[in-house]
């Protein structure tokens, strides 16, 4: 898949997890840097994030390839669980790719955190 440009927004609970940091920032994405990971609303749950090529051209990956990770505290109680998904607020998630009718959007997927037990 040619990948030419990514924006959308990820969203959890902020009483199970708490954002710490960005990591491993995928450099086979040309000019991806933590810039375009905007972390301002982490707090309250929501990171934004905006990617495009310079060039117009496409970076080919294979569709399971990460751009980056996200790194949580679980401060919830047992029982607990928060989804980490894809939102189109306040950000509309728009993946363009090389591809007429390319299906980039469902590759996206969403994740959950289950808390088992309160650890300390």
């Amino acid at each position: 898949m040619d990948l030419l440009s990514a924006l959308f927004s990820i969203v959890w609970d902020t009483s199970v997890l708490r954002f710490q940091t960005v990591q491993n920032v995928n450099t086979r994405f040309p000019f991806l840097s933590n810039s375009g990971i905007v972390t301002l609303d982490a707090s309250e749950g929501e990171i934004r994030f905006n990617w495009f090529t310079n060039s117009g051209e496409g970076v080919s990956v294979d569709p399971n390839t990460p751009m980056f990770d996200l790194c949580f505290e679980v401060i919830g109680e047992g029982g607990s669980s928060s989804d980490v998904a894809f939102a189109s607020e306040p950000l509309p998630i728009e993946i363009v790719t090389g591809s007429e009718g390319s299906d980039a959007c469902k590759l996206q997927k969403d994740g959950e955190v289950f808390v088992r037990e309160q650890v300390g």
